[in-house]
């Protein structure tokens, strides 16, 4: 592949800061969180581009008097017409110069403070007995009529869309889907007399750009901020139109097989493993189902047809649980059953073992918690090796505190690993919980020191490398069952 030239990585780094400077909120202090106050300055990027090429609206507001200056200028990002069509330096247009009413300042400050909106409402787009219809021509419990736990799994789905907040929560799925070659945005930044600023910005193009992020850094699914927008952009903006609400019948049902696709990937696994679904449904809650049956690599390798036996893949949480903890698991299946019974005890375990903990039981109750039974990491189902994260586990411990485990230790081979956010336990077979380590930030305390990720696939990643790529910070703290920390 031919290096890119130093306007190149220039160029390109400029869109993708146009479309995400403000993507993570702005701590604010002082006036910026007093209601009423406006900002002495008011930036706005809007923008749209990818691979190289982009375009966006910058518009500055600076208060005077009654009022605000507002200066308007153009920056285009584009590649040469030419072999081997390099990306050319940014051009910026001359700015063009007006004025904005107070008011739809203060609307705008006031929408970014708002607390976050959940749920998109679906009568903002169409009335709700269009959606309705449009439900009916989309979704056909009948097409799993042969299985008749996924007929009924079907037709428990299609009574609960009837509901304007499930059906709001599906749209709110389908847009927050995102186009992966472009970067699209809208970022706000609002600069006060005392120094302290407020953020907020766009993180979707489905429907109005939803969803948004608020000045706490929280998603928002109102369209209250995109209503905000449009009274201060210039008609000409870029990302202006996907502004606007347009939702036509086309739009209707793509957004809607978008928010249905995870529930139609449900019924699908169902209707192929209805008994081990009849098992797991007893005790949990189930979502995110599906079926895999790819081959390992090796296998493809030697045959790109081939198959592997078939796996369910599901997040599993605990009925009546008093903690949000979910488990992502991946069962070995085999005519519709699960092809080892006795996997639903281990899990069971694992969720007793996080219940009951001395440590996790002092955390605040909303706090959520997840692990996973084979390995595998939330959302992208990386399976990662047992024996070498506790491997790591003990070779980690070792260098950084004064604890020496034994890797064939009962307590080290029935430890797992318990997510909280970047955070990761270690739970011990033996009733120990470790505080091991953090995806986020520095060693900035005595007896945190700099170390590698838990390993994803099969390899060991090298603490001592100068060049580690995803640093995390070690702690290696130790608790009784009990949860005091032992020193």
């Amino acid at each position: 592949m031919r290096a890119l030239g130093k306007w190149a990585l220039l160029a390109m780094f400029g869109v993708w800061v146009m479309a995400a400077w403000s993507q993570a909120p702005i701590k604010t202090a002082g006036q910026a969180r007093e209601q009423g106050v406006l900002p002495v300055t008011l930036e706005i990027s809007s923008s749209a581009g990818g691979f190289g090429q982009g375009r966006a609206t910058r518009l500055t507001l600076r208060r005077s008097g009654e009022g605000y200056r507002s200066e308007t200028t153009v920056v285009e990002i584009r590649r040469s017409d030419t072999p081997p069509h390099d990306v050319l330096p940014p051009e910026t247009t001359e700015p063009v110069m007006g004025w904005m009413n107070v008011d739809k300042v203060r609307r705008l400050i006031e929408v970014m403070r708002l607390p976050p909106t959940t749920t998109v409402d679906a009568s903002e787009m169409a009335p709700l007995d269009v959606w309705q219809a449009d439900i009916d021509a989309l979704w056909r419990p009948e097409k799993w009529a042969a299985v008749e736990e996924a007929h009924l799994a079907a037709q428990r789905y299609r009574e609960r869309l009837r509901d304007p907040a499930t059906l709001g929560m599906v749209l709110r799925d389908a847009a927050s889907q995102f186009a992966v070659d472009l970067e699209v945005g809208v970022g706000v930044k609002a600069i006060f007399d005392d120094g302290s600023q407020l953020g907020a910005s766009t993180a979707g193009h489905m429907y109005r750009m939803l969803p948004w992020r608020n000045a706490d850094g929280a998603f928002s699914y109102s369209t209250n901020f995109a209503d905000a927008l449009l009274e201060i952009l210039p008609a000409d903006a870029v990302n202006r139109d996907a502004l606007v609400a347009q939702v036509d019948a086309d739009k209707r049902q793509h957004l809607l097989k978008l928010g249905l696709m995870e529930i139609n990937s449900n019924v699908d696994a169902i209707a192929q493993a209805p008994t081990a679904y009849l098992r797991l449904r007893q005790d949990y809650h189930l979502r995110a189902i599906s079926i895999d049956d790819r081959a390992s690599k090796e296998a493809l390798m030697r045959d790109p047809r081939a198959r592997g036996p078939q796996r369910l893949r599901v997040q599993l949480r605990r009925k009546g649980a008093d903690r949000p903890v979910i488990a992502y698991v991946e069962l070995n299946l085999r005519d519709g059953d699960l092809a080892t019974p006795d996997d639903i005890e281990r899990i069971e375990r694992r969720f007793q073992r996080v219940a009951s903990d001395g440590v996790l039981k002092s955390l605040p109750p909303r706090v959520i918690l997840t692990f996973g039974y084979r390995y595998l990491t939330q959302d992208t189902y990386i399976k990662r090796d047992e024996a070498l994260v506790r491997r790591q586990f003990v070779l980690q411990m070792a260098k950084g505190t004064r604890w020496r485990l034994d890797a064939s230790s009962a307590a080290v081979s029935d430890a797992f690993v318990v997510s909280q956010g970047p955070l990761q336990w270690m739970l011990l077979g033996d009733g120990r919980t470790v505080r091991w380590k953090s995806s986020h930030g520095k060693p900035d305390a005595p007896g945190e020191w700099r170390c590698a990720n838990v390993p994803l696939g099969s390899e060991m990643p090298d603490d001592d490398d100068p060049n580690l790529m995803f640093p995390n910070v070690c702690f290696g703290e130790m608790f009784d069952a009990e949860g005091r920390r032992i020193e």
